[in-house]
């Protein structure tokens, strides 16, 4: 599995395999990064809840941190992950997440349809923290969580370098 995973990344298929394998990988007594690469497999996966539940509470921080976020906690009291969206995911789903600038006033008019797609728009960018936890924060706030949780987790594990 670690030994061929770049093969799937390099293809872009990391979600695809996900819906494919994640339950039967989680099934498999796997250890050390095998183990942890099927975990972070599994939360690509439509099942991603409960592939989170399985994780052992000495896991690694940044494994508890992408736990978190998938149990729908709070990821900074859960660890730490390294890379620059992990502080604003930890934002998004801390007690105040940001919201981005004129929203209130968007959906006070009416326009909740229009207010989804700009901020699905925006996520769909280049990966903006400020972007990022704004618009988790907003997906949050109009009662989408599940979509929010899917996106962080995305961002986090697909995070594309260079």
């Amino acid at each position: 599995l670690v030994e061929r995973w770049p093969l799937v990344q390099a293809g872009g298929l990391e979600v695809a395999f996900a819906s494919l394998y994640a339950q039967p990988l989680a099934q498999l007594p796997l250890t050390g990064a095998a183990r942890d690469l099927a975990f972070r497999i599994g939360l690509l996966a439509d099942s991603y809840e409960t592939i989170a539940l399985g994780l052992d509470p000495a896991a690694p921080a940044d494994l508890r941190f992408l736990a978190a976020v998938a149990r729908w906690l709070d990821p900074a009291q859960a660890g730490t992950m390294p890379g620059e969206l992990a502080p604003a995911v930890a934002r998004a789903f801390g007690a105040e997440p940001p919201l981005p600038q004129g929203m209130a006033e968007r959906l006070a008019e009416g326009r909740l349809g229009e207010e989804i797609l700009r901020v699905l728009g925006q996520l769909g960018g280049p990966g903006d923290p400020r972007v990022l936890a704004e618009g988790l924060g907003a997906l949050r706030a109009l009662g989408l969580e599940d979509i929010a949780r899917r996106v962080a987790l995305e961002s986090l594990l697909l995070e594309r370098r260079g």
